[in-house]
């Protein structure tokens, strides 16, 4: 693959640089150069981030706290079963030192652990009344936190939402998409071109094609898409390399 690139006295004045996809399929290259995509793709772009939006919303919903309110009827139900754990504990050990003799309560005294009948040995863990779980839950913060029926509501209204930002985009970029970069899951070769212009005009002191071609050499609709795309807002005022300022007649290979 060729590719045109400003020189001086010789020599590249754009670092060299690989450029990927283009590099095997030049017919893609040319037809990107129509710019025709420019509309279709930045509302794709729009999409994604509309949607990356929403996910992280959706995140953040889920991820809530419950109100307080519900947190302490789902910490009763919890502390009732943390409350019949230690009992089972407590009876194991009683039942296996009615076997061996031994006081279960002076080895909990000496070791912080229980001799269980048929376990053996195991740690017995401090006690909690129910009075510390409600003034834990009383002190929270219940401002940011929602209701369960709340949560449900706005996890549907999220979804419901998604899945038509999501149609949208499919629809706009469809998985048989000619932009689609093969292997690469939603990946979008107009991206890739973009960010090869970008790269090369970063490089240039003045406007340039994404070849490195100064600008006025461009097709009209190349002009176009470089004030669309925003292109001019990466030229490198400092730099000392200038577009390539008449057409090659030998290209130099990148």
């Amino acid at each position: 693959m060729r590719f045109s690139n400003p020189t001086k006295e010789g020599k590249p004045m754009i670092r060299p640089r690989r450029w990927g996809i283009f590099d095997r399929d030049i017919s893609t290259f040319n037809q990107l150069r129509d710019y025709q995509w420019i509309g279709n793709y930045q509302k794709c772009i729009s999409l994604k981030a509309e949607i990356a939006d929403l996910e992280e919303m959706q995140r953040k919903t889920r991820s809530a706290p419950l109100k307080n309110s519900e947190l302490l009827n789902s910490a009763k139900k919890w502390f009732e079963e943390y409350q019949e754990h230690r009992i089972s504990m407590i009876q194991a050990a009683i039942l296996n030192s009615s076997h061996s003799g031994s006081n279960p309560f002076l080895d909990l005294s000496r070791t912080g652990k229980l001799n269980l009948l048929n376990i053996g040995s195991r740690d017995f863990f401090g006690f909690i009344r129910l009075e510390e779980i409600q003034s834990a839950i009383s002190r929270l913060d219940d401002s940011a936190s929602l209701s369960q029926k709340d949560r449900e509501k706005a996890l549907q209204h999220t979804e419901k939402r998604l899945a038509g930002l999501k149609k949208q985009l499919e629809d706009l970029f469809p998985k048989n998409s000619q932009f689609r970069m093969a292997g690469a899951k939603d990946s979008d070769v107009r991206g890739e071109f973009i960010s090869i212009w970008i790269e090369v005009q970063k490089q240039c002191d003045a406007p340039c094609g994404p070849t490195g071609v100064d600008l006025k050499y461009s097709s009209e609709a190349e002009q176009r898409a470089y004030k669309e795309l925003q292109i001019d807002s990466f030229i490198n005022k400092n730099s000392k390399f200038k577009p390539y300022d008449q057409y090659e007649k030998k290209e130099i290979e990148l």
